[in-house]
């Protein structure tokens, strides 16, 4: 009996170890988490904002001169955002391109004409978040084929900036 209550007792205290070590674990994931999250909400002046490094200075810089040069002719704004997992979960991602569209404030503030295309593919997801002004002039329904006949098939064969270039050439043909 007394042996079988010092092994329960050591049971007892791995398993306490076991949960101190995972709950300090996870709080390091969330406030690493945190931080990058409070540095990616804050406002950037850029509207390609490639954190997840999936392209490069080059295919940025010709992304920028193509949604910069629609925004002149149109006052659209499209904003590119990609992130890498440790950035948010494949369940709040959505939420999560809703909040920087918001934060950031995409779009003219009078006409709510903005664009976000959000990008992770190391969570396998792709959102296009529309400002009502757009929604008005694009149904989720012609978004969503936008994703899968020209931004999914590239990425298929992990080509991002293709796959991102020819969804923006895509909205801006949609949107003319």
């Amino acid at each position: 009996v007394l042996f079988m209550k010092q092994s329960q007792k050591h049971f007892f205290l791995l398993g306490l170890l076991i949960l101190l070590v995972t709950t300090s674990w996870s709080q390091v994931e969330a406030t690493e988490r945190n931080k990058k999250n409070s540095y990616v909400l804050q406002k950037h002046n850029k509207w390609i904002n490639d954190f997840e490094n999936l392209m490069s200075d080059s295919q940025e810089r010709t992304l920028d001169s193509l949604v910069r040069s629609f925004e002149r002719s149109t006052s659209i704004e499209i904003m590119v955002i990609t992130l890498d997992s440790t950035y948010t979960t494949g369940d709040n991602f959505d939420r999560y391109i809703l909040d920087i569209h918001n934060r950031w404030g995409v779009g003219k503030k009078e006409s709510n004409n903005g664009i976000v295309i959000g990008v992770s593919s190391s969570l396998r997801k792709i959102r296009i978040n529309n400002g009502y002004g757009i929604e008005k002039r694009m149904t989720d329904k012609e978004t969503k084929t936008i994703i899968d006949e020209f931004i999914i098939p590239e990425f298929r064969k992990s080509y991002y900036f293709e796959g991102i270039k020819k969804g923006i050439h895509a909205l801006i043909a949609r949107l003319q």
